[in-house]
């Protein structure tokens, strides 16, 4: 990976690292890129680069959960299985959904941290919001989606932003209660990708059009923010955006 520094007071657009598949941040500002042979770099919020490791195991890294900088998720759905690390990416814990007693017959989509440092999942056989500690003992869990949207789903993130939890799949963002209480749903035409928490609202991305979804939301329908480029893949956070061009990534700095 090429990493080229910036400055936090620069708006430009600077090049960052290639040959990459995923990238998010934690609530330190701190960026997590994961490149196309599974190698995680993490840089500071001064593009300084902290570390980099290949945590392939037995599948392909499908995403990275930052809520907890110091206790990070690695998701392989492939192998149906979650991986904890602490800060410095070496591996602390592991959850194989398949060889565990009350969750080998779950099928897992999507996992997130929560905000009382459990875990959220979402599990595409019943349909449901699972969450669970990390010894995989669950928690709580919500009535099937199903039952109110009469659609199955198959989301591909989970974002948790008190007093809300967002399942966003391919065309749908499914808001539910801290709680597990189905909420709403909210359909898009089109495909919607990069989800993320900025100024406490979800920022997600559609048809060239960037969305911003409040916390206390009252619509039923999406409400387009701002026109983007149709090549990009722009993920906001709190310091910035980073954008994915093909397999080239650039960050702004706010």
């Amino acid at each position: 990976m090429v990493l080229t520094f910036w400055s936090m007071a620069s708006d430009k657009m600077v090049f960052i690292a290639e040959n990459v598949k995923y990238a998010t941040s934690d609530k330190l500002n701190q960026i997590y890129v994961l490149s196309l042979d599974n190698t995680i770099s993490k840089y500071d919020i001064k593009g300084k680069s902290l570390i980099s490791r290949n945590l392939k195991i037995e599948g392909d890294v499908t995403s990275i959960d930052g809520q907890n900088a110091f206790n990070l998720l690695l998701f392989y759905q492939n192998i149906n299985t979650l991986v904890f690390t602490d800060n410095l990416l070496n591996v602390r814990n592991k959850i194989d959904f398949n060889a565990t007693e009350e969750l080998a017959d779950k099928q897992i989509s999507a996992a997130c941290r929560s905000f009382d440092n459990n875990i959220w999942v979402f599990d595409i056989i019943s349909q449901k919001l699972i969450k669970i500690d990390e010894s995989a003992k669950p928690i709580l869990e919500s009535a099937s989606i199903t039952a109110f949207t009469k659609l199955k789903h198959n989301p591909q993130q989970i974002i948790e932003n008190p007093p809300h939890v967002y399942l966003v799949d391919s065309t749908h963002v499914i808001v539910l209660s801290i709680y597990g209480q189905f909420e709403k749903v909210l359909h898009s035409k089109s495909n919607l990708n990069a989800a993320s928490i900025r100024k406490d609202s979800l920022w997600f991305n559609s048809d060239k059009t960037l969305y911003i979804l409040p916390k206390l939301v009252d619509n039923d329908s999406l409400v387009p923010y701002k026109k983007i480029s149709q090549n990009e893949n722009v993920k906001y956070f709190e310091g910035g955006k980073l954008v994915l061009k093909a397999d080239s990534l650039f960050l702004q700095s706010f």
